[in-house]
């Protein structure tokens, strides 16, 4: 049966004419409208273009045709019951295929008017809806998956509700079970660590009052087993329209282990810094008892600590001194003691070839009964050759204080370098006593110098000497001569002034630099750049101390490399000057140079231009971020071929870019405003990803009179009326 079919069994009745009035309305109801009569067909106007859009013809057979197969009979029953129910509208839902192998959703109500033979459809079409909602549900598949495969947890705040939501992912990092750990803004506090809770809720307050274009935060968050745990939390806040914060949604990462091993290697550096400095104070001559107090000084900052001692065997040391026992803190009774009973820990040490650490003295079953009080004990040996000539012996002051590794090889190195220093020290004793042996001092004299090379290889910094006067190099230890690519031998009696970057330190400066060292005295640490032997910098960071031996002025430098912490430091200063996206620059570097340009010595004339990308959110919303994430890319590309060298583009924010342009007249602010509307209208034509297009605003200051931020207000407001002027209706 169809409507022909269903038509010819209505009762039989005058021809039938739609009234005037009935038409008017149906054809003005934003809803298609047909209606059916005995002997004809008639659509309304929205019916009427949409059939014409698909090419389809408007009669019954064909409408016919239209319904999906598996809908026509529930049809047919509708047209039955609403013929027999005259005045109660019916519903369904209705399929038609408007294009070969593609459905139409329809929202259809069927009534027949009162007093009348005739029956009224109407249908909304449901088609974008549907689709619509297809796809919130696939994203819906997409967004699960990607929470259930990630290493990211997620999480989410409802502002208005005060309500907290952590992924599985984000519970399980922190050893809790999926659900067992449910929080909100209020009890979020006490799983933050006291100490990053002023910067947490700092940054937060920062994105939420639009400070801060996004959170991100690293933090330590208290895991179940009561240990902190270092995460790192990026989020971004979701605003109604009238940018009130709604929600925030974000990720949560475990940075634990990596944070650690960036702490150890900050540990590792000051270690090397400080016995750096240690190393430039024991190489100056010293008394014995002198040398021995300066070891226990240096050695107690060194690791931090209030209690130690330092122990010498008088026979193997070579001082002349009995047996010696200089003390810290609360081991200051010690002083004076033989070492078999001093501590319980010398006797041990002396004979030990390595460290020995106990993690608690204070249970240590030969701990001296007076120091019960005490934490960690650390004892480190002196030694020289095979043979221990004494110890240095540190203890942590409270239980809860350990010596890491880190800090306990540092301190076989500084235990190396006093034994060193010891033994030095006690030649230079023994020669000063025995001036008569002649052959028996030179050798002595050979095993100080042997001394003092070994003493050079077991500093891990460069160190050389320079003659002041001649500037040339007298000595240097491998790691001076490895670091610029040469062996020892090859630099020994150059020119120091021959591997320094004169492009860097003209000649004459660092002429004047050597003439006005002093005789005697510390040198100031500083960073200069030398030349490796294959032509590229090394940032070397010296310190140093001058001395004089008979008629020449000797300056002992120590050095470390530095370029890549300096490398690393431009990188991040570039991070934080630059889009991400783009590689233009962000607005703190606009914030930058705007204070260069406040700062110019005299005013000069500047011009802005603000440009904003057109539909950027209707790109993202239809066919996703990676979308509009290349038609900024294109808008920036655009700007570079437009713009100067010395034209300064700033991302502005997520789809708007401002250009400064200095020294510039109107014509050319004007001329650039029309390169930039025909490159874009150039991409439009060739763009595959939804809508491209510019709109354009400038200002321009003639005198340099204007604050920067005035004319960046006034390009604002002309390029949103632009904007509004190519977007409006003709």
């Amino acid at each position: 049966m169809s409507f022909s079919s269903y038509a010819s069994n209505a009762k039989n009745s005058s021809a039938f004419e739609i009234p005037l009035l009935y038409r008017q309305l149906l054809h003005a109801t934003p809803a298609n409208a047909l209606v059916l009569t005995k002997n004809r067909l008639w659509v309304n106007r929205n019916l009427q273009e949409q059939l014409h859009a698909y090419g389809l013809l408007q009669s019954r057979s064909r409408l016919w045709q239209l319904v999906c197969s598996q809908d026509r009979r529930p049809l047919l029953h509708i047209l039955a019951a609403a013929f027999q129910a005259p005045g109660i509208p019916l519903h369904c839902e209705l399929r038609l295929e408007l294009q070969p192998q593609e459905l139409s959703f329809f929202q259809t109500s069927v009534v027949r008017p009162e007093g009348s033979d005739s029956i009224c459809l109407f249908l909304l079409n449901l088609t974008e809806e549907r689709r619509l909602q297809e796809r919130l549900a696939h994203r819906e598949e997409q967004w699960k998956l990607i929470s259930t495969t990630s290493e990211d947890g997620f999480w989410e705040w409802d502002l208005q509700l005060q309500q907290g939501y952590l992924s599985r992912r984000s519970q399980t990092l922190l050893g809790y079970a999926p659900g067992e750990l449910a929080i909100d803004l209020d009890t979020m506090r006490q799983y933050i660590h006291p100490a990053d809770h002023s910067r947490f809720y700092q940054q937060l307050a920062e994105h939420l009052t639009n400070r801060r274009p996004y959170f991100h935060c690293d933090y330590r968050m208290l895991a179940k087993d009561g240990t902190w745990r270092w995460v790192r939390s990026r989020g971004l806040v979701f605003r109604n329209e009238t940018g009130q914060p709604l929600h925030i949604l974000g990720t949560l990462r475990d940075i634990h282990e990596k944070r650690l091993a960036e702490e150890r290697l900050l540990l590792r550096n000051r270690l090397l810094a400080d016995l750096h400095e240690v190393a430039l104070g024991l190489l100056k001559p010293y008394a014995p008892h002198e040398l021995l107090d300066i070891i226990l000084d240096k050695a107690t900052a060194f690791m931090g600590v209030a209690d130690s001692l330092l122990v010498l065997d008088e026979k193997k040391s070579g001082l002349s001194v009995p047996t010696f026992m200089a003390s810290h803190g609360k081991l200051q009774f010690l002083e004076g003691q033989t070492s078999s009973d001093a501590c319980g820990l010398t006797q041990l040490i002396l004979q030990s070839q390595d460290a020995i650490y106990i993690e608690n003295y204070t249970t240590w079953p030969k701990r001296h009964p007076a120091l019960s009080a005490l934490g960690a004990a650390l004892a480190v040996p002196l030694r020289l050759e095979e043979s221990t000539i004494g110890a240095l012996l540190f203890f942590a002051s409270a239980s809860s204080q350990q010596f890491s590794p880190e800090e306990i090889q540092a301190a076989k190195h500084l235990a190396d370098l006093a034994a060193a220093s010891i033994r030095s020290t006690s030649l230079a004793a023994s020669l000063a006593k025995e001036t008569q042996e002649r052959s028996q001092a030179e050798s002595e004299l050979q095993e100080s110098q042997s001394r003092y090379e070994q003493l050079l290889a077991l500093l891990p910094d460069a160190v050389f000497q320079v003659d002041r006067d001649t500037k040339i190099i007298i000595d240097a230890n491998d790691q001076f001569a490895q670091l610029l690519g040469y062996t020892r031998q090859e630099i020994l009696g150059k020119p120091i002034l021959s591997f320094i970057d004169t492009t860097v330190h003209p000649t004459s400066e660092m002429e004047h630099f050597y003439t006005t060292i002093p005789n005697d005295g510390p040198i100031p640490r500083e960073t200069k750049v030398y030349l490796h032997k294959d032509g590229s910098q090394i940032y070397l960071e010296r310190s140093g101390s001058t001395s004089r031996s008979l008629e020449h002025c000797i300056i002992l430098f120590v050095a470390r490399d530095v370029s890549a912490q300096l490398a690393k430091e431009e990188r991040l200063r570039y991070l934080g000057f630059h889009d991400a996206l783009t590689g233009l620059g962000n607005r703190a570097y606009l914030e930058d140079m705007l204070a260069k340009m406040k700062s110019a010595p005299a005013p000069f004339s500047l011009g802005v231009i603000l440009c904003d990308l057109d539909r950027l959110k209707k790109t993202n919303d239809s066919l996703g971020h990676a979308a509009g994430d290349l038609a900024i890319m294109e808008a920036a590309s655009i700007l570079r071929r437009c713009f100067r060298q010395d034209d300064v583009i700033i991302r502005f924010g997520g789809d708007e870019f401002l250009i400064l342009l200095p020294h510039v007249n109107q014509e050319l602010i004007s001329q650039k405003c029309q390169n930039l509307l025909e490159e874009a209208k150039k991409v439009s034509h060739r763009w595959n990803y939804g809508h491209f297009g510019l709109s354009v605003g400038s200002s321009y200051d003639a005198a340099g009179s204007l604050n920067p931020q005035q004319l960046i207000q006034q390009a604002d407001q002309q390029m949103y009326a632009n904007k509004h002027r190519d977007t409006e209706p003709h």
